[in-house]
């Protein structure tokens, strides 16, 4: 009786078996917490790595999700908060 599916995540991977999901026409909205980019964030979300995050993305965008991001200003992050605005969606 699933319809609509939402997941919270820290971007460290894709969920398992995303695919099998959207085939069973359940709606999937995924929301990435960011708290920085590059070195800001490998220092708030160790021991994530940038790198994996974006990739983690980038694999997201394959799907026919609803994919957005999430930020908690605060003192960690306030200087790379431009950076993170400029995150391209």
């Amino acid at each position: 009786n699933l319809k609509y599916l939402r997941v919270n995540t820290n971007g460290s991977r894709i969920l398992p078996n995303l695919q099998n999901i959207i085939d069973r026409g359940i709606e999937v909205t995924i929301t990435v917490s960011l708290d920085g980019i590059g070195k800001i964030h490998d220092y708030v979300r160790w021991p994530i790595k940038w790198e994996t995050v974006e990739q983690t993305l980038l694999g997201y965008k394959k799907y026919p999700v609803s994919l957005n991001t999430w930020t908690t200003v605060h003192v960690l992050n306030i200087g790379n908060f431009k950076n993170i605005l400029k995150l391209p969606p």
